[in-house]
This record gives structure tokens, sequence and C-alpha cells, in this order.
């Protein structure tokens, strides 16, 4: 961890359940979903937005 006031990570997450994040939250309505463990909520908005809301 970068310094002692940081928290221990508990647990990595695998590729698989950044997959299955992904299909849940496509299942549930999202346009896209891109999930992964450098993701933030910005991750390729641009991109996303204006193949999804190319009538807006």
């Amino acid at each position: 961890r970068p310094t002692a006031n940081h928290l221990p990570v508990e647990r990595y997450v695998p590729p698989e359940d950044f997959a299955r994040y992904r299909a849940w939250g496509l299942e549930m309505g999202f346009l896209e979903v891109v999930a992964g463990p450098l993701v933030r909520s910005s991750y390729r908005a641009e991109r996303v937005f204006a193949r999804n809301n190319a009538g807006l």
C-alpha cells in the first residue's frame, strides 16, 4: 500500500468477476458497462456517450 494511511487490500477481484459485473449491468438495461480494476466513472465516457446518444 502507498502509505500507512491507506487501507490494505483485502482481496483482488479476478477478471471473471468484472465480466460478470458488466453482464449484470447490461441485463439491468444500461446501454454500456465498462468494468475493470482501473476503470473510473468517466472512463471512455465521451466515446460511450457519442455512440449511445447520437440523437440527442
